[in-house]
């Protein structure tokens, strides 16, 4: 098989992980919200940097590394949920979020140097969220094992294959990030203050659900 081949499959297998996008999805609907398309992008390719991560493992076959994680999966779990309920609290204390106007006047007002920081901030955050997933691993290996990925993998083609993977995830985000910057230009302020607190919500409410499912 081509490494075109592994590139495709691997766009595939990247698009199907991205769009059930879970509470990254959730995060990345509200940063684009609040402080628009490059929050967004940000926020969801710190999930992208994570699914390399578990898809490099799977592909190379890490077993002992993956053994491991998924023996500590319950505290990973748990820490992750308290990190997610936290960002759902903060967005839930920040209030009514501001208006499109206001939020495009602050955003051509920011500096460089501000604006990297809270790109990076924005980043890492979600690359810790993604990362208190380590059942993602499982789940990579499924998805290579039933496309016939697994074994007799060369160098050349597992990086096609995570390449692919790259291109589908972080597609996905670009696309979320797109459409959700186009519906904030037509939100008022109002809107915007009830959508923040329904997606502050929702991070609670997941962040809860991970760390009982790390407990019991």
């Amino acid at each position: 098989m081509g490494g075109d081949m592994y590139l495709i499959r691997g766009i595939v297998i990247g698009v199907i992980f991205g769009v059930p996008a879970g509470v990254i999805g959730i995060m990345t609907v509200q940063r684009t919200l609040e402080h628009g398309f490059a929050a967004g992008i940000a926020t969801g390719f710190g999930s992208t940097a994570a699914d390399l991560l578990y898809g490099c493992i799977g592909v190379c076959g890490l077993t002992a590394v993956s053994d491991r994680l998924m023996s500590w999966e319950w505290l990973i779990r748990l820490l992750g949920g308290a990190l997610i309920a936290v960002f759902g609290v903060r967005t839930l204390r920040a209030g009514t979020l501001r208006a499109a106007a206001m939020e495009q006047n602050a955003d051509s007002s920011e500096t460089e140097v501000s604006g990297r920081r809270r790109s990076l901030f924005l980043f890492g955050s979600s690359f810790l969220v993604a990362l208190t997933n380590p059942a993602t691993i499982l789940a990579f290996l499924t998805a290579f094992a039933s496309s016939g990925l697994l074994g007799g993998v060369t160098a050349g083609q597992g990086a096609c294959l995570l390449g692919g993977l790259a291109l589908g995830t972080g597609g996905w985000w670009i696309f979320l990030a797109g459409i959700t910057c186009v519906l904030r230009r037509k939100i008022n302020g109002g809107l915007f203050g009830t959508l923040n607190k329904v997606l502050g919500g929702l991070m609670v409410a997941f962040g809860i659900g991970a760390a009982a499912g790390g407990i019991l």
